[in-house]
């Protein structure tokens, strides 16, 4: 049998992405102070999370999956800038 090598790549992106969001997650967790125990799990994510850092890390993943509008502008922000020296380098490598 061969290898799905679509299959396999797309499992390495999940698990990339999920590791993202956990690092995320945790800046958020320490930048706010939250504090340890379960008080927010009702909130962010019940029945989904153990304790609180579950919790955000939950929330942020939903939040990352069906982003409104306020967090599509800032992402733009951030990413306009890198397309334009991406296309920049592109351009220079092929001059």
């Amino acid at each position: 049998m061969k290898p799905d090598f679509v299959q396999m790549a797309t499992s390495i992106e999940q698990r990339c992405f999920t590791r993202r969001v956990a690092h995320l997650a945790d800046a958020l967790y320490y930048a706010l102070n939250i504090q340890d125990g379960a008080c927010l799990v009702p909130f962010l994510a019940p029945s989904q999370a153990r304790d609180n850092r579950e919790a955000v890390a939950v929330w942020l993943f939903r939040e990352l999956q069906h982003p409104d509008t306020e967090l599509s502008r800032h992402c733009i922000e951030v990413l306009l800038p890198r397309l334009e020296r991406r296309l920049h380098h592109i351009q220079e490598s092929l001059a």
